[in-house]
C-alpha cells in the first residue's frame, strides 16, 4: 500500500485537479466524455455493486435487502429496455447518465446469451459481495474455536444437540454435519441458492477450523458466480415477455395441472414485476419531472401513475377508476399514507424538500416503494421469518460466548489448581 496505493491515490486527485476535462461526463447519447471517465466510472460502478453485495449479507441475518432494492429491479429494466429496442446495444451501467437509452434497434444483438452477458458484471460483482459478506459469523466462531475450545467440549454440545428434537438444535446439527462430510462442495451446494440460514454454515465452518481459502473459495464459487448466475437466467426468463408467455403455453399442455400452474405463474410474474417497477430509482427532480408536483387536490393522478405500473390495476375506466377495483383502493390508500407522511407543512403539496425524506441515503435516490411509511404491519411473514433467523443466529452466538467463556474458565482453574497442587506438594516435601 505504501509503494502503490498512496502514490496512485496521490496521482489520481492531481489528476483531477489538474486535468479535470479528464473526467467530464459525455454531453450527448453518442458522446464518450473524457478520456477517463469510462475508466473511473467502471471502477466506481464495480465498488458500488461490490459493497452494495456486502450489505446485502453482512450483519448475521440483518443485512440491507440491496439486491430486492437494487439489482434485481436494475435487472428488470435492464431486460424490458433491450425488449423494446430490440437490441442490447445500450448502456447498462447503473450510475452512467444515458443508462438505458436505445443506440440500436432490431440491429441482431437480441439474444438470450448477450442480454446476460449485459447483466453479468454487476451481478456477479453483487455475488462476490454477498460472498465477502458471510466471513464474520466464519471469523467469530473459529476464533471461539482456536480460543480454547477443546474438540471433547465440542463433541460433548455436539451429541447434546443431537438428543434434542427442537429445531434449533436439528438445523445445528445437520448444518455441522453436511459442511462437515462435504468440505468445500457442500459449503459451494448451500452457497448456490438463495439460502437466508447461510450464516449457520459460516459458524459451521468455524467451529470446524475449516480452511479459509476453502470457506472463502467456495463461497465465491457459490454466491458470486452459480447462485447470480442462476437467478439472472432466471429474471430473464421471466422478464421477457414473449419468452415467458412461451413457458406458460407449454406448462398449459401438461395434463390436470398445467393449465392451473400456468395461470398462477402469469400471476406471480405480474407481482413480481409489479414490486420490482416500485423500486425504481429516481432523483428527486426526475421523480418530479415524470409525476408533476404531486397535489392532494390531484391525487388521483398520482394514484394513476401507480396504477399503470405493469397495468396493476386494470384496464383504466371513465372518471379515473380502473378495472381492478381492490387494487386500486389499496393504491389510493397508500397515496394517502404518502401524503400523511410527507407533507410535512400540510398544505396538500409535495414539495422538493419534502420529497427528500423519502431518499435512500445509499443512492441518494426515491422510489415510489420508499415514499409509502408502509401499513406498520409488523407480524407478515417475512418479518416472522427474518425474526426466526435472526433469533437463530442469536441462540448460536450466544452458545460461542457461553463456551468461549467456560473454556477460559477451564483454564484458570486449571492454573489455580496446578498452582495449588504445587504449594500441597512443597509441604509435605518439608
Amino acid at each position: 500500500m505504501l509503494l502503490v496505493g498512496y502514490p496512485f491515490i496521490a496521482v489520481y486527485a492531481a489528476s483531477h485537479y489538474f486535468r479535470s476535462e479528464w473526467y467530464v461526463e459525455p454531453s450527448e447519447l453518442m458522446n464518450s466524455g473524457g478520456v477517463l471517465f469510462l475508466y473511473e466510472l467502471r471502477v466506481y460502478e464495480a465498488l458500488w455493486w461490490f459493497v452494495l453485495g456486502i450489505l446485502s449479507s453482512v450483519g448475521f441475518g440483518t443485512g440491507l435487502h440491496s439486491g430486492i432494492m437494487f439489482l434485481w429491479p436494475f435487472t428488470m429494466l435492464v431486460v424490458l429496455k433491450a425488449e423494446e429496442c430490440q437490441s442490447t446495444n445500450f448502456n447498462a451501467m447503473y450510475h452512467h447518465k444515458y443508462q438505458l437509452k436505445c443506440i440500436g434497434n432490431n440491429d441482431g444483438t437480441y439474444t438470450f446469451l448477450n442480454l446476460l452477458l449485459l447483466l453479468l458484471p454487476s451481478v456477479i460483482l453483487w455475488g462476490i459481495g454477498t460472498a465477502v459478506g458471510e466471513l464474520p459469523p466464519y471469523f467469530i466462531t473459529r476464533a471461539a474455536r482456536r480460543a480454547g475450545k477443546r474438540a471433547g467440549e465440542f463433541e460433548a454440545e455436539l451429541e447434546d444437540a443431537e438428543a434434542k428434537s427442537d429445531i434449533i438444535s436439528k438445523l445445528k446439527v445437520w448444518t455441522i454435519d453436511f459442511t462437515k462430510k462435504n468440505g468445500f462442495l457442500g459449503v459451494y451446494f448451500l452457497a448456490s441458492w438463495p439460502n437466508a440460514a447461510f450464516d449457520m454454515c459460516g459458524m459451521a465452518c468455524g467451529y470446524l477450523d475449516m480452511s479459509f481459502w476453502t470457506f472463502f473459495g467456495a463461497c465465491v464459487c457459490g454466491k458470486g458466480f452459480t447462485k447470480v448466475i442462476l437467478q439472472a437466467v432466471a429474471c430473464i426468463t421471466v422478464f421477457r415477455k414473449a419468452l415467458f408467455d412461451e413457458m406458460m403455453t407449454l406448462l398449459g399442455y401438461v395434463p390436470v395441472v398445467g393449465v392451473g400452474f400456468a395461470g398462477k405463474g402469469s400471476q406471480l410474474r405480474e407481482q413480481v414485476m409489479y414490486n420490482f417497477s416500485l423500486q425504481e430509482r429516481f432523483t428527486v427532480e426526475e421523480f418530479l419531472k415524470k409525476v408533476g408536483t404531486p397535489t392532494h387536490a390531484s391525487r388521483d393522478d398520482l394514484i394513476r401513475k401507480y396504477c399503470e405500473l405493469q397495468e396493476h390495476c386494470g384496464t383504466a375506466k371513465a372518471k379515473g377508476a380502473f378495472e381492478n377495483k381492490e387494487r386500486y383502493e389499496k393504491v389510493a390508500t397508500r397515496i394517502e399514507r404518502i401524503f400523511e407522511a410527507l407533507d410535512a407543512n400540510k398544505d396538500g403539496k409535495l414539495m422538493a424538500d419534502e420529497l427528500t425524506e423519502a431518499r435512500s441515503g445509499t443512492d441518494g435516490k426515491l422510489s415510489y416503494d420508499s415514499l409509502d411509511p408502509g401499513s406498520g404491519r409488523i407480524l407478515s411473514l417475512g418479518n416472522l421469518w427474518n425474526g426466526f433467523i435472526v433469533a437463530l443466529v442469536l441462540f448460536f452466538l450466544y452458545s460461542i460466548v457461553d463456551q468461549m467463556a467456560k473454556a477460559k474458565q477451564a483454564e484458570k482453574d486449571e492454573i489455580v489448581m496446578a498452582e495449588y497442587e504445587a504449594k500441597l506438594q512443597s509441604v509435605k516435601s518439608e
